[in-house]
């Protein structure tokens, strides 16, 4: 399940009476559901079902590579070697 901001939908309607043009009843007839320019009633299922799953093990991924790389310890650490660095080399400097 995909969570969709309303503003991203579009449903395309048509005006549909009893009499056709002459006469409107307020029938309307849902054509299509566009979500994000893709009409969603010409997708494959199987596809949509693959793009889904996609989908959830690339943000696994994503969760993955953030839980490895947390940047605030990399950064505290470069600053860290960064500092013993410049304290090393203004040592050095008589």
């Amino acid at each position: 399940m995909f969570d969709v901001v309303e503003n991203q939908v579009i449903l395309n309607t048509e005006d549909e009476g009893c009499c056709g043009k002459f006469m409107h009843d307020g029938t309307r007839t849902l054509r299509d559901i566009t979500i994000n320019n893709v009409n969603i009633l010409t997708l494959d299922i199987d596809k949509v079902n693959l793009l889904g799953d996609s989908y959830k093990i690339c943000l696994q991924k994503v969760r993955e590579i953030t839980s490895i790389l947390d940047l605030g310890d990399i950064s505290s650490k470069l600053m860290s070697t960064a500092s013993k660095g410049l304290m090393a080399v203004l040592s050095q400097i008589h």
